[in-house]
């Protein structure tokens, strides 16, 4: 409590182990990308630019519904990696390089090498008297092979 009263964000706080969940933000991360192969292969597939745009805004939506949730994850380890691939082929990438403040690099990229998108994210969290934010900052590139 001592260093919430010192106004340092919400990684610096001890908290008990019943509200975490059994992954850490690292392995969270992606599920924010989990309609990736459907909304971001469907803009890469069209020619119209405006459908484009409303199919990586149907994704970027998507992941708000995907990353709801009410337990923390675990902090990661510094140089901690995780890698995978959706169904379809998709792959992922992702690495954990600060810990202070925390940022996770990362690595998205479609099996035909339609799009990619690559980035980093920080993770954020304030604690007030009677609230609690959190969330992530970092630019997110969104490549499309045609350009």
């Amino acid at each position: 409590m001592k260093n919430a009263l010192k106004g340092l964000s919400i990684s610096h706080i001890s908290l008990p182990i019943k509200i975490f969940e059994p992954r850490s933000s690292i392995q969270r991360i992606v599920d924010l990308w989990t309609f990736a192969p459907k909304f971001l292969r469907m803009a890469a597939e069209t020619n119209d630019h405006l459908e484009r745009l409303k199919l990586t805004i149907a994704f970027a939506m998507s992941s708000i519904y995907m990353c709801v949730g009410q337990e923390k994850p675990f902090n990661p380890l510094l140089g901690e990696t995780h890698q995978g691939s959706f169904p379809d082929g998709t792959t992922f990438y992702c690495e954990h390089t600060s810990h202070h403040p925390p940022i996770t690099n990362f690595l998205l990229e479609d099996r035909d090498e339609l799009y990619k998108m690559y980035g980093y994210y920080e993770i954020t969290g304030k604690l007030g008297g009677n609230s609690f934010q959190s969330g992530m900052r970092g630019p997110n590139n969104l490549v499309f092979k045609d350009g």
